[in-house]
């Protein structure tokens, strides 16, 4: 969700721009509008008219509007939300005080306008401008060759970069494919400290399929000092588990898992 907070504080009217981007963003917007809230949006009035030879002839008028909320309209992993309200000003061929609904979509800007944004709402729209504003686990998901650099906020999770190296698959343990891995863990390594505050992290946890966790959890270790991170290792920040691959979609059946909960 995009959103320009600038113009309100807490405990203080004010209005918000927002665009949302996904469907996600709905649920965050139907814990945040109330019944009185005003927004200004673009709307679409059918206006029809008789002409000269007595025929009906409607069109649409598309334009923008103040509005008045009294009712919303929120279906969870529908990706629009509906609200209805009253206008605040005329419109053409519309009075104020009429009934008008605005349909909220993906990408379509609007004003969210309250009386007050108490602690809550503010919260809720701090949070969805920077969903992980206070985020404190990080998690390195890879596979031999991928790693995906993560950061898990309190309903969303980001990825921060991405990382690929080509490693050579032999038969046998061969000089070549070593020196691949170890090319590709400092990548993996650097893309970490460059896009994770780990000093603000509580956990940061290394998972991958078979031992790779491990092998990239040891390279760190012997590298902590160079790379800046001693205090995680010293403070037991970071976590190894396994998955099946090294995609950020495995992340919610791991942090799931009973094991887990005592380090997030």
């Amino acid at each position: 969700m995009k959103v320009d907070m600038s113009k309100i504080a807490i405990n203080q009217p004010g209005p918000v721009e927002i665009t949302v981007e996904d469907i996600e963003d709905f649920g965050t917007l139907a814990n945040i509008i109330r019944i009185g809230d005003k927004i200004f949006s673009q709307i679409r009035r059918k206006v029809q008219k008789i002409s000269s030879t007595g025929k009906a002839e409607s069109k649409t008028i598309i334009t923008k509007a103040l509005v008045k909320i009294t009712e919303i309209d929120y279906q969870p992993g529908v990706n629009e939300m509906q609200l209805r309200g009253k206008l605040k000003q005329d419109v053409e061929d519309a009075r104020a005080g009429s009934y008008q609904r605005i349909l909220i979509e993906i990408a379509r800007p609007f004003q969210l306008i309250k009386k007050c944004w108490d602690k809550f709402a503010y919260q809720e729209i701090s949070e969805a401008a920077n969903p992980i504003s206070n985020a404190t686990v990080a998690a390195v998901m890879m596979q031999s060759g991928l790693a995906h650099i993560c950061i898990v906020g309190r309903n969303t999770t980001i990825v921060k970069a991405k990382v690929t190296k080509a490693i050579p698959k032999v038969k046998a343990r061969g000089a070549g494919n070593s020196e691949a891995k170890q090319k590709f863990f400092q990548m993996t390594a650097d893309a970490l400290i460059r896009e994770v505050p780990i000093k603000d992290m509580k956990c940061i946890i290394i998972a991958s399929p078979g031992f790779l966790q491990s092998e990239f959890y040891n390279f760190l270790h012997d590298n902590a000092s160079k790379l800046g991170i001693l205090n995680a290792f010293q403070e037991n920040k970071i976590v190894q588990a396994t998955t099946s691959s090294g995609y950020p979609q495995e992340l919610d059946d791991l942090l799931a898992k009973p094991y887990m909960h005592q380090h997030v």
